[in-house]
Order: C-alpha cells, then sequence, then structure tokens
C-alpha cells in the first residue's frame, strides 16, 4: 500500500514538471489557437488527476482491509466460543453464532433486518438438529432440545 502511495506521489510531482515545462512553449500570435502547448499541459494535468486519485484509492483500500481484519478476528473469537460452548446446547449456540456473525460480517452502512436474522437463524438450527437427529439418526450435544423432542 505504501510503495502504490509513493509512485502516486511522484507521479505527481512529474505531472506537475511536466505540466510547467509544457506551460512554457512559446504559444503563436493567430487569434483563437489555443497553442501548441494545450495537449502536453493537458497531459500533465491529467496525470496530476489519477495520481491524485490513485491516492485516494490506495487510503480508501486500507481503511477496507483494517475493516476485514477486524471482522476476521471477531470472526475467530466467536468460532473458538461457539466451539467451546457447543457442547450445552448445539441448536442455542448455533442460532447465537448465526445472529451475531451476520451482525459482524455485514458490509459497514448496510441495513439488515434483525427479525429476518433472528428467523432464519431459529429455522436454520432447529432444521439442521431435526435433520440429523430424525433422519440421519446422528446425535447432536443438545440437552435442551431432546428435552423439546421427547416430550
Amino acid at each position: 500500500m505504501v510503495a502504490k502511495n509513493v509512485v502516486g506521489i511522484v507521479l505527481i510531482a512529474i505531472g506537475v514538471a511536466y505540466t510547467i515545462m509544457a506551460s512554457r512553449i512559446p504559444s503563436r500570435a493567430v487569434p483563437g489557437d489555443p497553442g501548441p502547448s494545450i495537449i502536453p499541459m493537458g497531459a500533465g494535468i491529467l496525470l496530476v488527476i489519477l495520481s491524485v486519485l490513485l491516492i485516494v484509492r490506495n487510503l480508501r483500500r486500507l481503511e477496507e482491509r483494517v475493516n476485514v481484519t477486524k471482522k476476521t478476528l471477531f470472526m475467530i473469537l466467536l468460532t473458538i466460543l461457539y466451539i467451546l460452548f457447543l457442547k450445552y446446547s448445539f441448536t442455542l449456540m448455533t442460532m447465537l453464532y448465526s445472529i451475531v456473525g451476520a451482525f459482524i460480517l455485514k458490509k459497514s452502512g448496510e441495513r439488515i433486518s434483525k427479525w429476518m436474522v433472528f428467523l432464519f437463524s431459529v429455522i436454520f438450527s432447529i432444521s439442521i438438529y431435526l435433520i440429523f437427529s430424525l433422519l440421519l439418526d446422528v446425535s447432536l450435544p443438545d440437552p435442551v432440545m431432546e428435552r423439546i423432542i421427547e416430550r
């Protein structure tokens, strides 16, 4: 990232120097003629503008990269907690994991429906438990759901 910003700064300096040198090209005395310096000056100004855009884009990406790193660390911590508490209730831990994970992973500024996230998490967790326990006959660690199904 730093190297791209250095390149942007160097290109700005080159663009400014090029524009200054292009402005020193002698002009003609013909009225209405923009002169021979118009295209080199335009190229120098364009180089400066594009270099500034390069730096701004790199700074935005750096900010996004920091947000992605924070989200990654939060998801790793959440996954560790999920694994540690999974033995107490598969269904409840999966619900919590998917609810919290959805809010961690959402894009900044993006609005998501809390009810939809909650509803999806509940349906998903219970469905997975029922599929594994009733259809596949695989025991999942969930004393809460075992008590509910047995009744």
